[in-house]
């Protein structure tokens, strides 16, 4: 086996499983290691694999909402057909009471909002209609069960509750990792069972492997890679030359930017574009553009509230850089 790594990921659940295929797919060597004779073997195959789009912050619900898509493509975005089969998203929707206690989720719909996530506002009487086995009377606050009040209610109807209907659960967790394992080996990901790391190996301050339990050693080198970028500047022969450059901005000309591939932009490129639905309507322009490490999400000022959309197949129909415009699949305000 080889024994040197860009990436040593330990533990081959869905959330190793899935840290292995991202870096695979951008040609980074990975290798899981985990002490059970299978991917999803431990926590994940007891988990009640809930997928849910609502989160207090605006990261948490970026992400989650990014990651449902996935779930809801599952063949398209592993690229791979697993000989186990594939695990299905059995999206059923997600319903949260409002209480006093959560301040009646009004943090959750704002991030919700903010990311145009889908949702609807249920009453008591509606919560009754699609749930008739739910009872919307107040049980709080919590109480003992030695409490003789305990499982007695107030009385009065809980204010309602919020539904989101881009959730669900998995149902084969255990699966979902086995796909995705799957998934990163077709790309050149590496994975050890049977084995426990005992010990993690520092260089210099920074990690650079791990230790087996069989005594074993496997390195891996991405941290050696990553520690500085070097680049010599035309007329200078060393550091002292160019420190007058620390902490200064280094503009380079556009003209030796690399040539990009079909699909792929600069954001300099994106910035100002006018933004328009696919019936035409004008919707804003872009303000800017972030990434808070799940995706690209574009910033469009509009005349009512802001939009911020993830730079995904499933929100971009086309982007054309001549009319400087950016074509959503959105509908009309």
């Amino acid at each position: 086996m080889e024994k040197n790594y860009d990436v040593i990921i330990v533990g081959a659940g869905v959330i190793g499983t899935a840290i292995a295929f991202e870096l695979s797919k951008k040609g980074y060597r990975t290798l899981n290691i985990d002490r059970n004779p299978s991917s999803g073997y431990g926590s994940t195959s007891a988990s009640c694999a809930i997928i849910r789009v609502h989160y207090s912050t605006f990261d948490g619900c970026a992400l989650a909402y990014e990651g449902y898509h996935y779930w809801k493509k599952w063949e398209e975005y592993l690229e791979y057909k697993d000989e186990n089969g594939l695990a299905k998203f059995i999206e059923c929707g997600c319903m949260i009471y409002q209480t006093h206690e959560n301040d009646y989720l009004k943090n959750i719909t704002a991030r919700a909002n903010e990311l145009q996530i889908p949702f609807e506002k249920w009453t008591p009487e509606l919560i009754q209609r699609k749930l008739p086995i739910v009872n919307t009377k107040q049980f709080g606050p919590v109480k003992l069960t030695t409490d003789k009040e305990f499982g007695k209610n107030s009385g009065e109807n809980l204010r309602g509750a919020i539904f989101f209907p881009t959730a669900g659960y998995i149902n084969d967790p255990q699966l979902s990792a086995h796909n995705l394992q799957r998934a990163s080996e077709k790309k050149g990901g590496h994975y050890l069972f049977n084995s426990s790391v005992e010990e993690i190996m520092i260089n210099k301050e920074r990690t650079s492997g791990v230790v087996l339990s069989n005594g074993e050693k496997i390195y891996a080198q991405l941290n050696q890679k990553n520690k500085k970028i070097l680049a010599t500047l035309k007329g200078s022969t060393s550091i002292d030359d160019v420190a007058y450059l620390v902490n200064k901005m280094i503009y380079i000309s556009k003209n030796d930017l690399p040539t990009l591939n079909d699909g792929e932009f600069y954001w300099e490129d994106l910035i100002g574009m006018d933004v328009i639905n696919h019936s035409g309507t004008k919707l804003g322009a872009i303000e800017k553009i972030e990434n808070h490490g799940a995706t690209d999400l574009i910033f469009i000022k509009t005349t009512k509230d802001d939009l911020i959309i993830p730079f995904i197949n499933d929100f971009i129909q086309d982007v054309d850089l001549e009319k400087k415009q950016l074509v959503l699949n959105w509908f009309e305000e």
